[in-house]
């Protein structure tokens, strides 16, 4: 009786749970706290930096100035995890600062990126060298998201066995005390 238990308990847990995944993808602020956790995470802070790098080269080679294309590459990221960065980026790149150096003060990208950023700039080619960096977040991106899911994959792999689990034990458990009565 005790794993009979066990079993409505988790399914009761798990209809709840879905249940409340379902209202929180149907409303509004649902949907804004699943952005925000996501934006918390690793996959969420490089796919933001793809978003930036990608709106940064694309609006660079197109010949914009760099201070328009930070200002909307910044409204690109409005309400992503790395909007503060990427508004005290452009704040600083409107004072004077250059990009380069506005990006690394905020800390937009790792030190990689950065020293191909830097070398784009010494070499005239910003544009190229945001292609570049485009190119290379986009695959951390990737990389990060198939991680993420990969670890989801897993907890749900563990959550369906350990719930066909107590399914065989509520169906083992009273058919071995029928048997144990039927030969004592």
């Amino acid at each position: 009786d005790a794993s009979q238990i066990a079993a409505w308990i988790l399914t009761i847990l798990l209809g709840l749970g879905v249940i409340l995944a379902l209202a929180f993808s149907r409303t509004r602020r649902g949907r804004q706290a699943a952005r925000r956790l996501f934006a918390r995470t690793r996959a969420g802070r490089a796919v933001d930096r793809n978003h930036f790098a990608a709106a940064m080269a694309l609006m660079l080679s197109s010949g914009l100035p760099v201070e328009e294309a930070a200002g909307r590459a910044v409204g690109l990221l409005e309400g992503a995890g790395l909007a503060r960065q990427a508004a005290a980026c452009y704040n600083q790149i409107q004072s004077g600062v250059s990009f380069y150096q506005a990006v690394a003060q905020t800390g937009l990208f790792s030190s990689i990126q950065l020293g191909l950023l830097r070398a784009g700039s010494r070499a005239g080619a910003t544009d190229q060298a945001m292609d570049e960096l485009a190119g290379r977040c986009a695959a951390e991106a990737e990389q990060k998201l198939d991680a993420m899911l990969n670890r989801f994959e897993y907890a749900l792999v563990v959550l369906l066995c350990l719930s066909i689990g107590l399914v065989l034990l509520s169906v083992i458990l009273p058919l071995a005390g029928m048997l144990s009565a039927v030969g004592g």
